[in-house]
């Protein structure tokens, strides 16, 4: 295969000289596009030139360059409107080279189908990112975020939970990995996906992405949670009434490798613009064989933190506790009990644990207070707030979360 163009390289040389009004734009092309070396060099030349504050022509050039080289390019050109096409297939050119010099490359463990996309998924992420510039001076950040509202978005939170105290207590931003964990029984699916349906019902699409649960199960805690007070068909009838319309995507592949999973965000958003996505969970997702457990899942976690960046969107992934909980006396979850804590700690940017005390026969809190609905969510790390315990009551039987001091939520307003 062919991933090299002459003619597209000498056209892009030819608008420089033949539209001087698109050199600003021109001269953002990264040189390492071009393949044929003398194109490139000259390119290089070029640019070096116009970044130095000369001028870019043909009479100011001639002493530096190849003039015959020049008057080649200058001849390869058509018109103006045609840039921003030919600018696109350079790029795709480069991509592609990219791309079969990974697979040349490619060590011969890397010998399944679902390592080979994970391999070139590894490897290729600069490229997505190509045209994002990520380089500023303090004047330029000063410029575009020393305002008010810029100021205000850094400190407000994307992930709305619809419940006031967490809301009050976590701060989560675009780009965000976001670790729910926790024993199982200790409802990290259920407040995941309460969470995900409150950000819906805020007019936010929300990606739900379950390696575990079928998707016809997460619908029936969801309908369940909307009609707590009516139990069986007529509170699912009138739970999944209320659902309705709501921009909420629930994706049940039972396999995903971190290849596939990206891909598969990546259509969501591009298809339903969503602007979360849950992943339920973690040790589920298949993993690139590494000389450790502690290893695949540091790959992996790594992975997750670089989509979230990538997509510029936060990603909440669920995630279990090992068994050394179980041995405290008070049964309260630490940063360590994560599996492969330090791995896992280390790219997230928020991590909550799930406590319900009662599940281990605590039915009094220190101050003598019923446990039998609390929930203790348990912020043990946050880049851009504080630690801490945030109670909220949880009715496991009808799947329904509230504010704690109330002890309950406000009735929906059903659709009938």
């Amino acid at each position: 295969m062919i991933y090299y163009n002459d003619e597209i390289e000498k056209s892009i040389i030819g608008f420089i000289f033949n539209y001087q009004n698109l050199q600003d734009e021109i001269f953002t092309i990264p040189s390492y596009w071009f393949y044929r070396s003398k194109l490139k060099e000259l390119y290089e030349k070029l640019q070096e030139i116009f970044y130095d504050g000369r001028p870019v022509d043909m009479a100011s050039v001639s002493k530096e360059v190849s003039v015959s080289l020049v008057a080649q390019c200058a001849e390869n050109w058509t018109g103006q409107t045609l840039f921003a096409k030919y600018r696109d297939e350079l790029r795709e050119l480069y991509n592609r080279r990219v791309i079969a010099g990974l697979l040349k490359k490619m060590p011969d463990e890397v010998n399944t189908s679902a390592a080979m996309v994970d391999y070139i998924n590894h490897n290729i992420s600069d490229l997505i990112c190509e045209d994002e510039n990520s380089l500023y001076s303090l004047d330029d950040l000063i410029e575009k975020y020393h305002n008010e509202p810029a100021y205000k978005e850094m400190i407000t939170t994307v992930l709305t939970t619809g419940l006031i105290d967490l809301d009050e207590k976590i701060i989560v931003k675009n780009g965000d990995l976001v670790i729910i964990a926790g024993r199982p029984g200790m409802g990290k699916t259920a407040l995941s996906l309460f969470i995900s349906k409150s950000m819906a019902k805020s007019g936010k699409p929300v990606g739900f992405f379950s390696l575990e649960m079928r998707a016809q199960y997460l619908l029936k805690r969801l309908a369940h949670g909307e009609a707590p007070k009516f139990p069986g068909w007529f509170g699912y009838d009138l739970g999944c009434q209320n659902l309705e319309g709501l921009p909420l995507y629930i994706d049940d592949a039972s396999k995903y490798n971190l290849g596939a999973l990206r891909s598969k965000i990546n259509t969501t958003i591009k298809q339903h613009n969503i602007q979360a996505a849950f992943i339920d969970y973690l040790t589920l997702i298949e993993m690139l064989e590494k000389e450790t457990r502690s290893a695949e899942v540091g790959n992996t976690t790594r992975e997750l933190k670089k989509m979230a960046k990538d997509f510029n969107i936060p990603i909440i992934l669920l995630s279990q506790l090992s068994r050394k909980v179980e041995d405290r006396k008070d049964k309260k979850p630490v940063l360590s009990d994560l599996r492969d804590s330090g791995e896992i700690e280390q790219d997230a940017d928020c991590v909550l644990f799930t406590y319900i005390p009662h599940k281990y026969g605590i039915t009094k809190d220190a101050a003598g207070k019923d446990t039998e609905r609390y929930m203790g969510v348990l912020v043990e790390k946050q880049r851009d707030g504080s630690t801490g315990t945030v109670p909220i009551y949880y009715n496991r039987e009808k799947q329904h979360f509230g504010n704690w001091e109330k002890r309950e939520m406000p009735e929906p307003v059903y659709n009938v």
